[in-house]
């Protein structure tokens, strides 16, 4: 019991802090300045028919000049009709490759070869499910010009859709998207997301781009933020804007959403940022608790007083980064779906948790191995 007590008191007291650290970032004020930053936008994709509408009349909606920007999409080999969307545009300032593997990474590939054919000098990645607010590019342009940055983190958020699977999803989901901001707020960057994620050319070149990590099949993003971090800790920053935070969307499936958070988590064994491993280890150790509890209680090793003292403890602290999250993208958490994914996240993180370690996992048609 004790432990227990113990793994879940740390726990609280991680979370605790990434509220402060959330607390201490301020939110940047946008005001418009004439463009001076020249972007390439890469957006890799494979067979994203369903979402490559919303994410072109988004791009065509955005408030900055087209000669200092431009919008790479990298086709990964797709075999529905996204190349047959994409032609029905005309957007001069966006063009479409093929995507040339050379390594265990289909992204990290997809990145790789749009950053050796753009032709500005800050690289913005996103994904083709994504949507952006019209002032995305302008917001990072005002940034760029008032502050000395390598690198640049900016929020990612689900679209709201009903239904407690979606609200499950955009719970998880705005967990890590707290817990960025809170790292960031103390000085101890540990995540990031690459459906929003914006960085020099020259650095990444500079760092080899992925050639540390390209067998590892996911983590485009939190490697590089990694490299970044050695090279220049200071220059790597967070943007807490709204006018700069992604959209995109929650999956259809518990299928898919396994594999999905399956591929995030098989990258976690490879972390080297002390902060990420912490964490992640009192977060597996916090919910593999709340499993054990009602064990402990039936072989009256606890009482259910203090069990239901730790579930709400633990319950309470996260609601707290939860709902100043959804305050910052402006959304709202929907409470009695919250209160049933206190009950069921402990076994969900934990099966994934377990699959990322024993067992491949499948993405976009394709299996690949941990």
């Amino acid at each position: 019991m004790i432990v227990l007590a113990i793994f879940i008191g740390i726990y609280c007291v991680l979370i605790g802090l990434l509220i402060i650290g959330f607390d201490r970032m301020p939110y940047y004020k946008f005001q418009e300045q004439k463009a001076q930053t020249g972007f390439s936008v890469i957006i890799p994709f494979r067979n994203e028919a369903a979402h490559l509408n919303d994410l072109l009349k988004s791009i065509q909606e955005l408030n900055y000049p087209n000669e200092w920007v431009e919008f790479i999409l990298v086709d990964d080999a797709s075999s529905d009709q996204s190349q047959e969307i994409i032609n029905s545009y005309t957007i001069k300032n966006l063009r479409s490759i093929q995507n040339k593997r050379f390594s265990g990474s289909p992204k990290k590939d997809a990145i790789t070869t749009a950053i050796s054919e753009a032709k500005h000098s800050w690289i913005i990645t996103t994904d083709a499910d994504c949507t952006f607010p019209k002032n995305w590019l302008a917001v990072y342009n005002q940034y760029l010009i008032e502050n000395k940055c390598n690198m640049l983190v900016a929020p990612v958020s689900y679209h709201k859709n009903k239904g407690f699977f979606k609200e499950f999803q955009f719970v998880d989901f705005l967990s890590l998207q707290g817990a960025t901001v809170g790292g960031f707020g103390w000085q101890k960057p540990f995540l990031c997301n690459g459906a929003n994620l914006v960085y020099k050319k020259d650095v990444f070149e500079q760092l080899n781009g992925f050639d540390t990590n390209n067998t590892i099949a996911s983590g485009d993003d939190f490697f590089l933020l990694e490299s970044f971090l050695t090279q220049d800790k200071v220059k790597v920053h967070y943007l807490k804007s709204r006018e700069a935070l992604v959209k995109t969307n929650a999956v259809d499936s518990l299928k898919q959403l396994i594999n999905q958070r399956v591929r995030w988590a098989a990258k976690s064994t490879h972390y080297n940022l002390v902060e990420a491993k912490i964490i992640g280890l009192f977060v597996l150790l916090a919910n593999a608790s709340l499993l054990t509890l009602p064990f402990f209680i039936l072989s009256d090793l606890i009482a259910m007083k203090v069990s239901l003292v730790l579930f709400l403890c633990k319950c309470s602290i996260d609601l707290i980064l939860l709902f100043k999250t959804a305050q910052m993208m402006e959304q709202k958490i929907d409470f009695p779906s919250y209160v049933l994914s206190c009950f069921l996240y402990p076994f969900f993180s934990c099966y994934v948790v377990l699959r990322a370690t024993l067992g491949n996992y499948q993405w976009k048609d394709r299996v690949f191995k941990k």
